[in-house]
């Protein structure tokens, strides 16, 4: 006897069909749990390791996503939430006056990101990455407002201790030095007669002493605890009143004042 074969038709009940959504939304919902889980964690372990920061500043540097912000709470529960004002209303601010970053109109910056606490703003760089101090024209420093307060009232370098100088504006632009939590609240670009002037000079000025550290390209230090011990800054100093070196401010980070 030949028994014919053929393709069983499958049918759901409607039952059935309401059971695979309930499970499909679960799922769902475990996943997004999961991943806010992690990195819940995952900031959690950056406040353990930094107690004496009161405001680990937001997601957008890290993850970049302008629209979370990671604090911490009474000093000691990391709570995720959402930024008091959007991109386009602290836009909408600068452009009005409502926020009044003078420096905007004299630099040329722009909007870059922010959080609650501050605004960044930026400007076009020469040397933004990939740049050697052997052949480096233009030179980058993340200074405090005091500093750079001192330093445009008196054309002269004022900074203390190392007072690095890097050949990539990326490598100074890092929250490492100007972050939410850093005193950094300018980055200024130096500008040189040509590409390699600075890295010569000190060769030449202060031998073995006036070699570059091996990181961000190559940096120098224009502090007392710099190269030569604070002879490359001498040197800076008077190219400064030469007018050999000139400068700009191509980032800043100012005090959101938005209410």
């Amino acid at each position: 006897m030949k028994v014919q074969r053929g393709i069983q038709n499958k049918t759901t009940t409607p039952s059935a069909q309401v059971n695979q959504k309930e499970n499909n939304s679960k799922r769902h919902q475990v996943v997004e749990n999961s991943a806010e889980l992690t990195i819940q964690r995952k900031y959690q372990r950056i406040a353990d390791q930094s107690s004496h920061v009161k405001h680990l500043g937001v997601f957008q540097e890290m993850v970049n996503d302008s629209s979370l912000q990671l604090m911490r709470s009474n000093g000691i529960n990391n709570v995720i939430q959402r930024l008091k004002h959007t991109k386009a209303e602290v836009n909408d601010a600068l452009d009005s006056g409502v926020i009044k970053s003078f420096l905007a109109g004299i630099y040329g910056l722009r909007y870059r990101h922010h959080n609650d606490e501050w605004i960044y703003m930026t400007a076009s760089a020469h040397q933004e990455d990939g740049y050697e101090a052997s052949g480096a024209k233009y030179w980058y420093r993340a200074m405090p407002e005091a500093e750079f307060l001192a330093f445009t009232g008196s054309f002269q370098f004022n900074g203390d201790s190392y007072g690095g100088i890097a050949p990539n504006r990326a490598y100074v632009q890092n929250p490492k030095y100007f972050g939410n939590n850093k005193p950094a609240t300018h980055i200024v670009e130096f500008s040189t007669p040509g590409e390699g002037f600075l890295y010569d000079l000190f060769k030449e000025r202060l031998g073995v002493h006036g070699n570059p550290k091996a990181e961000g390209g190559g940096t120098f230090g224009l502090g007392p605890s710099g190269n030569g011990a604070g002879q490359a800054g001498v040197i800076f100093n008077q190219l400064l009143r030469d007018a050999a070196i000139n400068y700009k401010v191509v980032d800043w980070k100012d005090v959101n004042t938005l209410p």
